[in-house]
């Protein structure tokens, strides 16, 4: 069995404004460089937290220049794996099938019955009862793609979360060289 020590840095961001009149609750940040090129990040934030290491980083750099070197998507990704940056639109699901069956309608690929039975199912889909049926017959065998979709506020939230972190690591590095 080997034995190995590290150090490791803790940050407290607290005061992180991310919107005019709004600021994210104190955000505590653990970043361990286990060697050049080599590190580990875990974030905090009002009771969430997320954590990735990089096995190479590319050069000699440290987790903090590469953090700050990289773009939110990438680092959203590997901090919460599998977290999409958009989510299906439930409350727009009913309207959207409306308007795609008026669209196909209108260009003569269904008729007027078929049209008139699909228009009104479609006033009944909601987040509760998706009606896989009517989903495919007016979007086709992969309707789940054609769903609407919006910002997903976990993603959005990590985002935000993250950019703190970038100006706090920016700071202290600004800081630290200042010294």
């Amino acid at each position: 069995m080997q034995i190995e020590q590290s150090t490791v840095t803790n940050l407290r961001i607290v005061g992180a404004q991310v919107e005019a009149g709004w600021e994210l609750d104190p955000i505590t940040v653990y970043i361990e460089n286990y060697k050049p090129g080599q590190g580990k990040i875990t974030i905090e934030c009002s009771g969430d937290a997320w954590s990735s290491s990089w096995g190479a980083m590319g050069g000699n750099r440290n987790l903090e220049q590469f953090f700050l070197g990289c773009g939110c998507h990438y680092l959203a990704r590997n901090l919460k794996v599998g977290i999409q940056d958009t989510i299906n639109d439930d409350d727009r699901l009913g309207d959207h099938v409306q308007a795609e069956v008026l669209r196909q309608r209108r260009a003569g690929e269904i008729t007027q019955d078929d049209a008139r039975e699909m228009y009104d199912d479609a006033a009944y889909l909601d987040h509760h009862m998706t009606d896989r049926d009517l989903l495919q017959r007016v979007f086709g065998d992969e309707w789940w793609y054609a769903l609407p979709q919006k910002p997903n506020p976990k993603y959005v939230y990590l985002c935000r979360v993250i950019e703190a972190v970038k100006t706090g690591l920016q700071t202290t590095l600004s800081t630290n060289l200042a010294a």
